[in-house]
């Protein structure tokens, strides 16, 4: 068919594209000359308040919400101590396997970390809890869109109503907390405390703001936890391959990963998002 043609995936007319450059106009015109569609499947599963069906103001302004808060200084501190702990949680777990399957192990820690960062929600039953309905709830993203008891769509539905039940208390018991704070507000914790605080802002005499609805909050915290069931920890197996397919790459990072941490074991500091930014064979 070549690079660009036209098919049909489950029941929806689609125009694939293998070309870099062909995509590269597709998502640089994002919302302008292309209009963002998607199967019936997601749409069905991610709801009307999904951030994939927003397009204009409302849009720009979760995504500059949320890269303000993953950009900023506190951010990347607590993100640090987050992915530290679980790492060595995880690896103290791995002690007594005999076969360990690494995408099953990164999606765990991947996971554990993006809902701590999310919600706040640290190890327990509400982790597990999550994690479980949420696995249930992402297996339904592409597959036929047909809603009948015991279709994948319908039992994926279904986990998103367990999912948005509990975020939504969490969203809720929040929102009470910092309406009963008189303090001065500090820096946003994680990503509920940003969406919170953004509704409940006054906009400026020249601005019109949109209150965010409880419910597009929970919808939206629980679509940014996607990235940590399929894509970080695929990126992280094929790293894991690559690098057991090329000892002098493996060896090179052993020796300046090993190094940073007689420096931190000398100097009795944790580890920080500056030490990452030290290791430039680590981040390429």
């Amino acid at each position: 068919h070549g690079k660009v043609f036209k098919t049909h995936l489950l029941g929806t007319p689609i125009i694939v594209s293998t070309d870099p450059d062909v995509n590269k106009v597709v998502l640089q015109n994002h919302g302008n000359t292309f209009i963002p569609a998607y199967p019936k499947s997601i749409t069905e599963l991610l709801g009307e308040h999904s951030i994939l069906q927003m397009n204009g103001n409302l849009q720009k302004r979760l995504h500059a919400l949320i890269a303000g808060f993953l950009r900023s200084p506190q951010f990347k501190t607590r993100i640090t101590a987050h992915i530290e702990s679980s790492v060595v949680s995880t690896l103290g777990s791995w002690q007594h396997m005999q076969v360990l399957l690494v995408q099953e192990e990164t999606k765990k820690i991947t996971f554990e970390v993006l809902v701590k960062v999310l919600m706040s929600v640290g190890p327990g039953e509400d982790l597990e809890f999550l994690k479980r309905e949420f696995e249930e709830f992402i297996k339904g993203l592409i597959c036929l869109p047909i809603k009948l008891p015991g279709t994948r769509l319908y039992k994926s539905l279904k986990a998103k109503e367990r999912l948005l039940k509990v975020v939504k208390k969490i969203v809720e018991e929040r929102k009470l907390a910092m309406e009963e704070e008189t303090d001065e507000k500090g820096m946003a914790k994680d990503a509920v405390d940003v969406l919170l605080r953004d509704s409940s802002e006054e906009p400026s005499s020249d601005q019109i703001k949109q209150s965010l609805p409880l419910d597009f909050i929970s919808g939206n915290i629980i679509e940014m936890m996607i990235p940590g069931e399929e894509t970080v920890p695929m990126a992280m197996t094929l790293a894991v391959k690559f690098l057991s397919d090329c000892p002098v790459a493996l060896q090179q990072l052993m020796e300046e990963n090993m190094e940073l941490k007689k420096q931190r074991k000398e100097s009795g500091e944790d580890y920080s998002w500056t030490d990452y930014l030290s290791l430039p064979f680590t981040q390429n």
